[in-house]
C-alpha cells in the first residue's frame, strides 16, 4: 500500500506540472504521513495488521 500527496511547496515546477499538482497541500511533510499512518493502521488492524513504528 502507499499514500501518495504531493504539494506543490515541495515539489519541482516542471514535476508538478507533469503531474497536475496545482496548489500547495501543505508545505511539511510530517502531518500527511502520520495522518495517512493513522489512516491505514485503521483499515488494516481488522485484517490482524500491525504496522511497527
Amino acid at each position: 500500500m502507499t499514500f501518495d500527496s504531493f504539494s506543490s511547496a515541495v515539489v519541482a515546477p516542471g514535476l508538478s506540472h507533469d503531474l497536475a499538482v496545482w496548489r500547495d497541500l501543505w508545505t511539511d511533510g510530517e502531518a500527511p504521513a502520520a495522518h495517512a499512518r493513522r489512516f491505514l493502521a485503521t483499515r488494516l488492524a481488522p485484517a490482524g495488521v500491525v504496522l511497527s513504528a
